[in-house]
Order: structure tokens, then sequence, then C-alpha cells
């Protein structure tokens, strides 16, 4: 249950992410510019990493 509720919890997040605009657009960019685009840390736990 607790994997279940944070798979959740990062759906809701990336699902906020995406469709922004204005600042939070510029910002959501540049965070993703300045990622390794190798690097899947961020989804690790998801894959059992």
């Amino acid at each position: 249950m607790p994997r279940t509720a944070r798979v959740q919890t990062a759906a809701r997040l990336w699902g906020d992410i995406w469709p922004v605009d204005g600042v939070a657009r510029v910002l959501r960019n540049e965070l993703f510019r300045t990622r390794d685009p190798a690097g899947h840390d961020y989804v690790d736990w998801l894959y059992g990493g």
C-alpha cells in the first residue's frame, strides 16, 4: 500500500507539472534542461533500482 500511494502521488505531481504555462513553464523547462538525460534516479524507486 505505501508503494501504491507513492505511485499515485507521483502521477498527480507529473499531471500537475505538464500543463503549466507562464513562469511555471519556464521553471519546469529549466529544471529538465539541467538534468542529466541518462539519469533516472527519480524513478529508481518505482522500478526497484
